[in-house]
């Protein structure tokens, strides 16, 4: 966007602010339902744009229309002629040729080894162990030397997917039983008969 379609659409924009009057060129700007205070001595607005580019906002330039300030002497000077042909005014000093170069003692220095990684690579970052956590906000623990149980017995030698097979393999064979032997009750209502 070209600096002067800039400075066109935020002068469209200050014809919709209403500026009140404070003194000393502070003002009180009522914009899109919001308002905001513009300090011209100081150069500052509350929407902060102003400060941060140098460049007036729509509030600024609105304020400046009611003092009758010209808009672009309230631009910052980083931005002027004159400063742009003094940043540039030095000059960069050509490079011999690669043969002219003085020799320097020491250990040459190569670029790092590239290795090619296999796969996809990882877009997130390597967190420390103190900046992961869980879902709720707590620090994640690891399982290191826990011990997993399954989630029907109880036990902590299998899980779920191996109980049926820890089951059988554990399971003792019936003792037999006389049919005639009495069966003894440990419950006191309910009277065995011989």
């Amino acid at each position: 966007m070209d600096l002067d379609q800039f400075h066109n659409i935020i002068t469209a924009w200050a014809a919709f602010c209403m500026v009140q009057g404070a003194g000393q060129k502070v003002f009180k700007v009522l914009s899109m339902n919001h308002s905001y205070i513009v300090d011209l001595n100081c150069e500052s607005c509350d929407c902060k744009r102003w400060e941060l580019s140098g460049i007036p906002c729509h509030h600024a330039i609105a304020c400046a229309r009611e003092e009758r300030i010209d808009p672009e002497s309230l631009v910052h000077e980083c931005y002027s002629v004159a400063t742009y042909k003094k940043a540039y005014s030095f000059n960069i000093k050509p490079m011999r040729d690669q043969e002219h170069w003085t020799r320097m003692e020491g250990v040459d220095v190569y670029p790092p080894v590239y290795t090619k990684v296999m796969g996809r690579p990882r877009r997130n970052r390597k967190k420390d162990p103190e900046e992961k956590l869980d879902k709720e906000g707590g620090k994640k623990l690891t399982k290191h030397g826990v011990s997993m149980h399954c989630s029907v017995c109880g036990a902590a030698n299998h899980n779920k997917k191996g109980h049926q097979k820890w089951a059988e393999t554990n399971r003792e064979a019936p003792v037999a039983t006389d049919d005639d032997s009495e069966e003894e009750f440990d419950d006191p209502s309910i009277i065995s008969v011989s």
